[in-house]
């Protein structure tokens, strides 16, 4: 993805990026997204950035964070409860 060029603050175009990802069905439940530092590459930012836009996205429900497991997308089920795998 090119460097990243609008007025809202980076971390936040970051999440909404991947948010949209995660909607258009392009991320899917259980995938594992790339580590910070890679994303931190790929959008030209410190890792400190990309982990705020994450941050918020776990907040939202939409992606869990763990030690070496790194970061999974979550999504509802039918039965509406956030599962991965």
């Amino acid at each position: 993805m090119q460097e990243i060029l609008s007025s809202k603050p980076k971390h936040i175009q970051i999440a909404d990026h991947i948010r949209e990802l995660i909607n258009s069905g392009s991320l899917k439940n259980g995938e594992r997204l790339l580590t910070d530092e890679e994303l931190a590459k790929k959008y030209s930012v410190n890792r400190h950035t990309v982990a705020a836009g994450l941050k918020a996205l776990v907040k939202e429900g939409l992606l869990e964070r763990a030690p070496r497991r790194g970061t999974i997308v979550i999504t509802d089920d039918s039965e509406g409860r956030k599962t991965s795998n």
